[in-house]
Parts: C-alpha cells; sequence; structure tokens
C-alpha cells in the first residue's frame, strides 16, 4: 500500500478500481503524472484542485460549467472517492481525476508551480492539539498550497469555522498575498472571484440553513515568489 492513502475494504474496493481512469489509488502512478497531470487530462488547459472533496457536488458543479479547465479532486476517504467520481461523471464537460490520497504527499505527486487554483473547502478543523499539523489552513501545509501553486495562481478558501479562518490570515507564508476575505462570504455585495459564491458544497447548504456565517479568504502568490521545499515521501 502506497503511503498517504487509507485502506480500501471489501466491495468497495471492486469500486474504487473499477475507474482506473478517473480514481486514482497507486501513489507510484500519481508520481509518474507529476509536472505532466494536464497534458495527461487534456492539454494544456489550467490544472484546478480542489482538496477534501469529499463526495464531490462542488466539483461536479464547477465541472458542468467549466469546459476549459482540467479539474483534480484530492480525497482521503475511497467510498467518497467513489461517490464523487460517479457526481462528477454525469455533468464534466472534459478529462476529470480523482486521486485518492492524503495531503501531506502533495508534494510529491504535483510539481512546483504546476497548479493554477485550489478550492480549500471547509477543511477539518482538527481541534484536538495532538493533530493541529494536519490542518491544511495551517502554516506547513500553506507552505505546501504556495508551492504548488503557479506565480499568480489563488488559493479560495471557506470555512463555517472562525477560528480556521483566524488560523489561515495569521499563518500566511512569504509569498502568499491576502487578495480579499471576510466573515460572511454570502452576505458580501460582490461575489468571491472565481464564482465561489454561486457553487455551494453539501456542507455549506447545511451550515446556512442553521444560521451560520461562512468565513472566506483569496490568496494569489506573488509572481515573483517561487520557494522551493522538500516534497514529502
Amino acid at each position: 500500500m502506497g503511503v498517504g492513502r487509507s485502506r480500501v475494504k471489501g466491495s468497495l474496493k471492486r469500486e474504487v478500481f473499477a475507474h482506473p481512469g478517473e480514481i486514482l489509488t497507486d501513489l507510484g502512478e500519481m508520481r509518474a503524472r507529476r509536472g505532466s497531470w494536464a497534458q495527461s487530462l487534456d492539454g494544456q488547459a489550467p490544472l484546478h484542485l480542489e482538496l477534501g472533496m469529499g463526495r464531490g457536488r462542488f466539483l461536479a458543479d464547477l465541472a458542468a460549467r467549466e469546459n476549459r479547465v482540467n479539474y483534480v479532486g484530492v480525497e482521503l476517504k475511497p467510498d467518497r472517492c467513489v461517490t464523487a467520481r460517479e457526481k462528477i461523471r454525469r455533468k464534466a464537460r472534459r478529462p476529470f481525476v480523482v486521486l485518492n490520497l492524503a495531503g501531506e504527499v502533495l508534494l510529491s505527486v504535483f510539481a512546483p508551480g504546476e497548479v493554477q487554483r485550489i478550492y480549500l473547502n471547509f477543511p477539518d478543523p482538527w481541534p484536538s492539539h495532538m493533530y493541529r499539523a494536519r490542518r491544511m489552513f495551517g502554516e506547513s501545509f500553506l507552505r505546501i498550497h504556495q508551492e504548488l501553486l503557479a506565480p499568480g495562481g489563488e488559493l479560495l478558501f471557506r470555512s463555517d469555522q472562525p477560528d480556521c479562518y483566524e488560523e489561515l490570515l495569521s499563518s500566511l507564508p512569504r509569498h502568499l498575498k491576502l487578495a480579499e476575505h471576510g466573515r460572511d462570504l454570502h452576505g458580501v455585495h460582490e461575489a468571491m472571484a472565481g464564482g465561489l459564491r454561486d457553487f455551494k458544497t453539501e456542507y455549506e447548504r447545511r451550515y446556512l440553513a442553521a444560521g451560520a456565517s461562512i468565513h472566506y479568504a483569496r490568496l494569489i502568490k506573488e509572481v515573483s515568489g517561487i520557494v522551493e521545499i522538500r516534497a514529502g515521501c
């Protein structure tokens, strides 16, 4: 078993492996595509990445609208990869791929500057101090996101958790610049860049129905900022 994947059990194993072109589970195969994901999907279209995609509703809705972007979804739980793939397949207007992968090994799978946009929607807050290193909005992961992004690329973040939002704002690495942010995505007058407000995740619909505010931020990688850090293995 490759590093960074959760174990696939029972009948689910057949479902995950039944779509080898659209659900990738082998870390070696993913690493072989490092630096050439866009070409392996469909030419030179920009690469957009959703981390922790869950059951795929958000990415499916994006893929239905946009036919000039290569979409990659990353999700640790195999059952969610299967569900996400089904939703995206029904709507996608161009090739896509779902990766059964943990965020800790992203830099061994994607080359520096390979991604034009990262969506970080409602990341797990990992409230226990023991697991805070796993926070994808924390300092160590923001440095990874910074390296994945091409100069001028952007990271779009949203969360219902005020402390997650505050930690992201206080943890920005040198070359990720804050372009816009706020505590109420759906209460602001202007839509966030990329139409983020137009597409809601399953979690987001639930939070909004309960009266929660959605915190958001758009980060842009400085054009001159290319910072190499060691990839995980």
